[in-house]
Formats: structure tokens, sequence, C-alpha cells
């Protein structure tokens, strides 16, 4: 098992996006943190799999808990 965690700042509150030559502007300068925790266990040599939980929430953004799980096999 493990935990992880990781904060971010964004300083430049001018950022754009174009799509089809379309500008957006994307502010999301501020601060920001991301905790996870999961664990990996290997069933034999070459079968493993792992699961990990996160969540991220900054000051223009919450993303709510995420799930990622996943099967290795190594031939």
């Amino acid at each position: 098992p493990y935990l992880r965690a990781a904060v971010a700042r964004d300083f430049s509150p001018d950022n754009k996006v174009y799509i089809n030559d379309q500008a957006f502007k994307n502010n999301l300068s501020g601060g920001s943190y991301e905790v996870a925790g999961g664990m990996a266990v290997s069933l034999s040599p070459s079968l493993s799999v792992h699961a990990e939980a996160t969540h991220m929430k900054g000051k223009a953004y919450d993303q709510p808990w995420g799930a990622t799980v996943g099967l290795q096999y190594a031939f």
C-alpha cells in the first residue's frame, strides 16, 4: 500500500486555449493539492494487479474522487 500527496501552484492567470481558432480562457491560477492512495499486488511472477484512488482540489476547480484499477501480464 502507498499514500501520495502533491501541491502545485500556477502563477499565470492569462492562459488561453485555442480550439478551431477560438480562444478560451483557462484560468487555473492559484494553488492546488492532490492526495492519493493505492496498492499493487503481485499474484505471480508474471501477473500483478493495482488500484488507486485520487482526489484533487484547487482554487478554481474540484476534482471529485476517482479510481484507477489495472491488470498487468508480462510475457
